[in-house]
């Protein structure tokens, strides 16, 4: 019989201590602040908010609630079989919003039960704060809010008596359970009588679900409870962004993926996607930028929404080059509700080319001159009345022979045709053509060609020029063709003027074969790149029959350069107008070093404008196949400054330094600064003390601070004095020498390039004076009264004062300075009374009364407690196990 009842006590222990591991094997605790305000108003919107972890601390998300077939509720103005079931906010936060008021209670019940598995229950509470404040927000956040921007906030506080409190400090605390961002609501609208601040920041994180609680309290008020707050729900939406995502044209355009140039009236079609939230429209501007710097609208198209995908065309626009560039910028401006993004896709614009269709050699007598003037890329012809023009015929010499209008020539077909005459006595060689056609706006063109007249007894024929751009150090061969005339093997001669004799090299003697074409290789060794011209002249020994070859190597044209380094640039300077757009130049490196050769190429910016000024790529590597890399200069401001810098390139130790400027047409910024923390507790302080602090600033204007100061009249402090950046967040040190107030006010100064603007912070301490000094002047004031004492009484309580004095320095030099002041008062308090009852006996000659013997006897109730205890606890084991016959207890319980 023992033993089965020992076996019913280990089951009973056992299924305890089973009950009690799934009793704790999740959690559910209510939220604490400052993701709850327990602080209330009456009758206001409340969310109650528990989180639920597991027993590794995991959250413990919905599915794995219902999973378990468990439930989370709250219980508020409810009975137990009426509870809500809480909604799932996200990583293990659940919420429900419901009215509070003084009525139904200030508790909130939050139980966690899983009965169907016979698991848990587990529950937390939050005690709410009815304040006699009445908070109502005015504004409307019943939509998302765009992260990270400002809006204007108002909210209500009135009293009891429905009327308006002005004297209050109110804010708004939004919490995503994972970041908190506070804003006080600093103005007061004294005519409207509310409280409001036109650019309170919202949450930087997008696309989330905040709780934001808003709040007014001041302690110093007459109300019982100067408080009160309500609680509401809100998301943030994510900034518009977007990018172009195809353009193209079928021939009108270069044929680059995406083009750069286009002609007049080129139908493109485009498609604008959006990366980043959605856009309610997307409208495309064409623009023509006017020869002053600004833009003038050619035409705004509509683009027509597919899934975020905004597709639609448009015809590029004649310009008119007389009052405009030559480069159009397509404007995507994107928007919805709350912002708008603007994208910008410049284009440069040719109207026409000229193109030579002459024949490359003739004889003395008539000759044919014929021109097309053409679009550049569909080539379609322009109309003789869009143009005008001139040509000149000139001889080997650049002697003139014919000119004429181009109205002159026959037109016929999309060609313009003039006969003119060689005379027979002309001298062999090349002769030139230059065009010259301007169109209706003055935009002018030039265009050379070249032909040979030839000796009808020519025995050979070669090319007569070879124009190369050799823009690299090292061998380079290029090839001519000798084309012999007669039956009979020939033998040439060949000659290099003195100018190409630096650059060439090239065999004195070749046979060519009877009708054969015979092919010449010609060797140019270039140490430097530039530009170089000469000819070579071929002699038919037997003939004497001589033609030349004109060479001329075209260099690039650098704007800068040093050894092998070339940059080129046209306006390279910036300019804005607004402070959320940018402007942007250009410029290109060329390498010119030796071929086949890499070389790395970085870019420096110094100056004022160094952030102002970025630039992309920053640093790139040429190589033979790529050695030429385009740079974009992009210049944004937001100050109605002028900024100067530098610009340097370097490659492989060659640098150029490129002055530059931007001019900002910005209008002036506001300028504000945000104290972020509340309150600087200095907790307990000796009077005296230095102390450091830490304090979070936020540029909440639009210019960057330069500097910050601190003043108190309360305090001598000093501090860090970072710049901060429009929107930046900086953590600065802030020193406290020699403290000695408890409460006070840290003002800050923030210097702008635009004015001085200031924020301040409450300061408040437990200042202590040092009572281990003082206790000094206990010991001599003991001392002093010892001296005086005849009565045992009085020197009872002397001793034991002088015995406690020492306890005030241990006390204080352990950091226990409240226990270190509470024992020093009343030990002065106590030598006080002392010396008070000293002198009235010393005055009435009788000792002083005695003190009433506290009471005596044992402590009644405690007892009582321990007696009900132990009965409680016998109660229970008795009937959990009942003793049978033979167990020890047995005869004692009567058994």
């Amino acid at each position: 019989m023992y033993t089965s009842r020992t076996t019913s006590i280990l089951l009973v222990t056992f299924l305890t201590i089973l009950m009690s591991f799934s009793a704790s094997s999740w959690d559910v605790e209510a939220a604490e602040e400052p993701h709850i305000n327990l602080q209330v108003s009456n009758n206001s919107q409340f969310y109650g908010l528990a989180e639920v972890t597991d027993s590794d601390g995991d959250p413990v998300d919905f599915d794995r609630l219902q999973d378990d077939n468990a439930e989370l509720g709250y219980y508020y103005n409810m009975s137990e079989d009426n509870a809500s079931e809480m909604n799932y906010f996200g990583e293990g936060w659940y919420y429900d919003s419901f009215t509070v008021n003084t009525t139904a209670g200030d508790e909130v019940l939050y139980e966690l039960e899983d009965d169907s598995s016979g698991g848990f229950q587990e529950e937390d509470i939050h005690e709410l704060e009815f304040g006699d404040l009445n908070v109502e927000l005015l504004t409307d956040f019943s939509e998302p809010l765009l992260a990270n921007s400002t809006r204007e906030v108002e909210v209500n506080v009135t009293n009891s008596d429905n009327e308006p409190v002005e004297d209050i400090d109110v804010e708004i605390t939004f919490t995503d359970f994972t970041d908190v961002h506070e804003e006080e609501i600093r103005h007061y609208d004294s005519e409207e009588e509310l409280h409001y601040r036109s650019r309170a920041r919202m949450p930087e994180q997008e696309d989330e679900t905040f709780l934001m609680h808003v709040t007014a309290e001041n302690e110093d008020l007459y109300y019982e409870n100067p408080f009160g707050g309500e609680t509401h729900m809100v998301e943030t939406s994510p900034h518009l962004r977007g990018e172009v995502e195809a353009l193209d044209s079928d021939s009108e355009c270069d044929q680059d993926s995406t083009p750069e140039t286009c002609e007049r009236g080129a139908n493109l079609n485009t498609s604008f996607e959006i990366t980043t939230s959605v856009a309610d429209e997307v409208n495309l501007s064409v623009q023509k930028k006017m020869i002053e710097g600004d833009w003038e609208t050619y035409e705004e198209i509509p683009l027509q929404d597919e899934e975020d995908l905004f597709t639609g065309s448009f015809e590029i626009p004649e310009i008119n080059t007389s009052n405009k560039t030559d480069e159009i910028r397509l404007q995507y401006n994107a928007s919805n509700e709350q912002t708008y993004f603007i994208e910008d896709y410049k284009l440069d614009y040719e109207s026409f080319m000229l193109r030579d269709t002459s024949s490359s050699n003739t004889v003395p007598g008539d000759y044919h001159v014929e021109l097309e003037v053409l679009k550049p890329f569909s080539l379609e012809v322009i109309d003789p009345e869009r143009v005008e023009g001139y040509v000149e015929v000139r001889d080997t010499d650049e002697g003139l022979i014919e000119t004429f209008d181009l109205s002159d020539m026959s037109y016929s077909g999309g060609k313009y045709v003039q006969d003119i005459f060689i005379p027979f006595d002309s001298v062999p060689g090349q002769y030139s053509i230059n065009y010259v056609v301007e169109n209706i706006y003055g935009q002018e063109i030039t265009e050379n060609a070249n032909f040979n007249v030839e000796d009808v007894n020519q025995t050979f024929y070669v090319n007569q020029s070879i124009d190369t751009e050799i823009n690299k150090t090292g061998e380079h061969t290029r090839e001519l063709s000798v084309e012999n005339l007669l039956s009979e093997d020939m033998n040439l001669t060949s000659s290099v003027d003195s100018d190409l004799e630096d650059f060439i090299s090239l065999e004195e003697d070749y046979e060519i074969g009877g009708d054969a074409t015979e092919t010449i290789d010609l060797t140019f060794n270039i140490d430097h790149v530039e530009f170089f011209s000469g000819e070579i002249e071929f002699e038919d020994n037997d003939s004497g029959y001589t033609q030349t070859t004109d060479i001329e190597n075209q260099a690039p044209v650098c704007d800068q350069r040093d050894g092998a380094l070339c940059v080129t640039y046209n306006d390279i300077n910036g300019t804005v107008y607004e402070a959320d757009e940018s402007d942007t130049a250009e410029l290109d490196v060329k390498y010119l070093g030796l071929k086949d050769n890499e070389t790395d190429v970085n870019t420096d910016v110094d100056g004022a404008l160094s952030n102002h000024l970025s630039l992309d790529p920053v640093n790139t590597t040429l190589t033979e196949g790529n050695d030429v890399q385009n740079f974009v200069l992009d210049y944004s401001t937001d100050s109605p400054e002028n900024l100067t810098g530098s610009l340097e390139v370097s490659m492989n130790g060659d640098s150029v330094e490129i002055p530059l400027e931007l001019t900002s047409y910005v209008e002036p910024q506001d300028a504000e600064i945000t104290v972020l923390t509340d309150t600087i507790d200095l907790g307990e302080v000796v009077e005296g003390e230095d102390l450091e602090e830490d304090l979070e600033i936020e540029n909440t204007g639009d210019v960057e601070v330069e500097s910050l100061d601190y003043s108190s009249t309360s305090y001598n402090v000093g501090g860090g004095s970072s710049s901060i950046k429009a929107g930046e967040t900086v953590e600065e040190t802030i020193e406290f020498t020699g403290v000695d107030s408890d409460t006070g006010t840290v003002t800050i100064e923030a210097e702008t390039s635009e004015e001085t603007v200031s924020d301040s912070v409450d300061v408040e301490a437990e200042t202590y004076a040092d009572y281990g000094e003082q206790s000094d002047d206990l010991e001599v004031q003991a001392s002093d009264l010892d001296s005086q004492i005849d009565d045992e009484e009085l020197q009872s309580r002397l001793s034991d004062v002088q015995t406690q004095i020492p306890d005030i320095s241990t006390e204080f030099s352990s950091g226990n300075y409240e226990e270190a002041q509470t024992l020093y008062n009343d030990l002065d308090s106590e030598l006080e009374s002392i010396e008070m009852e000293l002198q009235s006996q010393n005055g009435q000659g009788q000792n002083g009364a005695q003190p009433p013997e506290e009471d005596g006897g044992i402590p009644f109730l405690p007892i009582v407690l321990g007696l009900f205890v132990i009965l409680v606890i016998g109660f229970i084991a008795y009937t959990s196990v009942i003793p049978e016959e033979g167990d020890p207890l047995y005869s004692v319980l009567n058994k």
